[in-house]
């Protein structure tokens, strides 16, 4: 069976997340008509089709996934008695600010301590002004604690100003990384968006960039995806092989930048799926075989959901997951079906893959994206392909002036040109098709 068909992988995948689902929503009904779905594929594509064992593997994946959701409902939910309440909170930001819709900013962190009662809640903190508090630091207020429109969400309201403690160790870390970053492309043009794609730090941004990039459909490019992961790879495998063919080097840097771009970056659905899809793709170096395709996905989404079961109900993590499947399996489709015209056929096949990457992604996540609300027009498909040829200069050009800052920060400022004037040129995109 083919790499791109190869489903065998999916479906423990599969079904610990819709064992996870029907824990955490209680959609029982709802989720029959998945499980349903989760036999029959393999049961279909499956040369041997070893129905048996398919439904055993199905079974105790559900299972595991109850078992697992169960167990973080009663780690991560707020008791009923502290919703609504005023009380002593301690958060720990999980990741830099971010305006919202309602010209407001917004925090996402963890919940800590809720008075005396330690928790593990994830909630959105709402401030009326741009936080500069980095990722990894402890916040102790006073607020209200609210239930999020997802299981396992909450807001919070905060009564007076809080009480701030750094990162440390790691996180503190990281955090000086991404400042030097920051104090690079601050107050530039272009710079809040290379700052975002290439760091994740979203609190430069503008209520109105955010609001036209959401407008045109490139909402994707504020902040770091599962494509930064690729990218960071490529370029470190690139880098390795121009010394050394030797396979040891080149897992040992794989693991190394993927590891350390995580870290930087901090704990993003799309880059954590993106983080263990390489991963997976690095092991396969090891066995001396390519993993790609379906096999990489299927085991990225199934170490996942067993490590952090929330992110069955994360809707960041659904629509990497559609996106990257419809990449996949449509990719290729829409390649050799464009091909078949004259003009397309002559050029290189690698090239018109590129072009079709991004129609194709938004393509395959508009369903989600419209059952949320969330859907754009059908002009994002033509913003998309005229934004993605920036994405890598963006990126690379501001990872270089990440690592180059602590040490020059004028080779830093030199660096990162490219990728400001393609962040501008990202920006243009959007305030054309936005309108």
């Amino acid at each position: 069976m083919s790499g791109a068909l190869d489903v065998r992988t999916s479906v423990p995948g599969v079904s610990v997340w819709i064992g996870e689902v029907a824990q955490l929503c209680g959609r029982w009904q709802a989720s029959l008509s998945w499980l349903l779905l989760a036999v029959s594929i393999p049961l279909l594509l499956h040369k041997e089709r070893r129905g048996a064992a398919v439904l055993l593997v199905v079974a105790m994946s559900l299972l595991t996934g109850v078992l697992l959701a169960s167990a973080t409902q009663a780690r991560a939910t707020v008791p009923a008695a502290l919703v609504e309440q005023t009380l002593p909170l301690q958060l720990v930001v999980d990741r830099p600010s971010k305006p919202s819709a309602s010209q407001r900013w917004s925090l996402a962190t963890t919940i800590v301590a809720a008075g005396p009662t330690p928790l593990a809640a994830r909630a959105i903190l709402m401030t009326d002004t741009r936080s500069d508090w980095p990722v990894g630091s402890t916040l102790g207020v006073r607020g209200v604690i609210s239930p999020g429109k997802t299981p396992l969400s909450y807001f919070v309201s905060v009564r007076g100003p809080p009480n701030v403690a750094p990162p440390q160790g790691l996180a503190a870390a990281a955090a000086e990384v991404r400042s030097g970053l920051l104090g690079v492309v601050r107050e530039r043009a272009g710079g809040a968006l290379v700052a975002g794609l290439t760091v994740g730090d979203e609190s430069l941004q503008s209520a109105e960039l955010a609001a036209s990039m959401q407008q045109s459909g490139l909402a994707h490019l504020t902040a770091v995806s599962g494509g930064n992961i690729a990218i960071v790879l490529l370029l470190t495998w690139g880098v390795v092989r121009f010394f050394t063919p030797a396979i040891a080097p080149q897992v040992c840097a794989g693991t190394g930048a993927i590891l350390g771009y995580s870290l930087l970056v901090g704990p993003q659905p799309s880059l954590l799926r993106a983080a263990l899809m390489g991963a997976v793709l690095v092991f396969s170096l090891i066995r001396g075989g390519p993993t790609t395709g379906l096999p990489a996905l299927g085991t990225a989404v199934w170490l996942l959901l067993l490590l952090d079961p929330g992110l069955a109900v994360s809707l960041g993590f659904l629509l990497s997951v559609v996106a990257t499947a419809g990449l996949i399996l449509l990719t290729p489709v829409v390649t050799s079906v464009l091909r078949r015209a004259a003009v397309i056929e002559r050029l290189p096949r690698r090239l018109v893959q590129a072009a079709v990457v991004a129609p194709v992604a938004y393509l395959a996540t508009l369903p989600v994206l419209a059952v949320h609300g969330l859907a754009t027009s059908l002009s994002a498909i033509p913003a998309n392909l005229l934004a993605a040829p920036a994405v890598p200069l963006v990126t690379v050009s501001g990872l270089l002036a990440t690592v180059a800052a602590p040490a020059s920060e004028p080779l830093a400022q030199l660096l990162v040109v490219p990728g400001l004037e393609g962040a501008v040129w990202i920006e243009r995109v959007a305030e054309v098709f936005g309108g």
